[in-house]
């Protein structure tokens, strides 16, 4: 776990936040090693975030990426097939607000 990483996302503010969008990132952010990556599926993160549709997960991690929180690695098994993917938090304030708390 990145403290420096859990850290950042807990303090930032992102446009379109919410209790849930803002539970993920700080999820996602828990499980970084210590170059900000990490790679838990959508299913293990909708259960850890009370959630019962793991592609809600998968919607709200696209507009992180498309927000520049993170960027996504998308990963494969051996024989073709999709694992999860490994995602690397940047982590930066998207915030406009003159008093957001920036990264």
């Amino acid at each position: 776990m990145s403290i420096e990483c859990l850290n950042k996302a807990l303090k930032i503010q992102f446009e379109g936040q919410t209790p849930t969008k803002r539970l993920i990132l700080i999820l996602l952010a828990n499980y970084c090693d210590d170059q900000n990556s990490c790679y838990p599926s959508y299913t293990h993160i909708a259960k850890l975030a009370g959630l019962k549709d793991p592609k809600h997960i998968a919607k709200i991690v696209k507009e992180f990426e498309s927000l520049g929180l993170l960027k996504i690695q998308r990963r494969f098994k051996d024989d073709g097939g999709n694992t999860s993917n490994r995602y690397f938090l940047t982590l930066r304030s998207t915030d406009t607000h003159p008093h957001g708390l920036e990264t």
